[in-house]
């Protein structure tokens, strides 16, 4: 277990072998708080320490399957390196939170129609969220029109290294990560960054 403090705020983190069952409510108390910017940076920062992030930043992004798993078409590394930058994220039908931080993906399609790519990898948490009917009927309910991997082997998951959603992966034009957030909070953050990868190499 590890402690993140700031000012008069303490968190007490219980880092479990299940994590991936369960939500870190510890996102929904920052939320609370005005300062849940800074809360959440210093969680993040927290959580590659103790490795739940073991994955390293500059890393190239791994190769996606190519079985037939996915929804809304298919992808590989090849179309997805080399003009756009990409953001993968990770997120489960059994998650409360994961909805609320696809809205901001939502508006960011908006606002920058397809200067970025986005690539969704639902990770299941229970033999519940196997289920590809409500999955899909998740699907279409959220207006998720990106390509989406249904990770019912966790391949990909254990290519990230991932055990937390919603988890966000930010990747540059050439494939290598610079950024990696979990949480529905501090989405601004990510989207700053994400502009940043934007207009480098323009």
């Amino acid at each position: 277990m590890f402690y993140v403090e700031l000012s008069s705020c303490l968190f007490l983190i219980i880092i479990l072998d299940f994590l991936p069952k369960i939500e870190l409510t510890v996102f929904q108390l920052v939320n609370r708080d005005k300062r849940y910017f800074w809360c959440t940076h210093i969680i993040n920062e927290c959580l590659k320490k103790e490795g739940i992030f073991a994955v390293k930043l500059r890393t190239k992004i791994p190769s996606f399957p190519t079985d037939s798993r996915w929804i809304n078409g298919h992808i590989n590394n090849e179309k997805l390196i080399g003009e756009k930058p990409v953001v993968v994220y990770f997120w489960s039908v059994s998650c409360s939170l994961c909805g609320g931080a696809y809205n901001y993906i939502k508006q960011w399609k908006g606002k920058y129609g397809e200067t970025f790519q986005l690539v969704g990898i639902h990770m299941p948490r229970s033999k519940e969220d196997l289920q590809e009917k409500r999955i899909k009927e998740a699907i279409k309910k959220g207006q998720m029109e990106d390509y989406i991997y249904l990770d019912h082997e966790l391949i990909v998951t254990k290519q990230f290294q991932n055990r937390i959603v919603p988890s966000f992966y930010l990747f540059d034009k050439k494939g290598l990560l610079r950024h990696i957030q979990s949480g529905e909070t501090g989405m601004m953050m990510l989207e700053k960054r994400l502009l940043m990868l934007m207009n480098e190499n323009k």
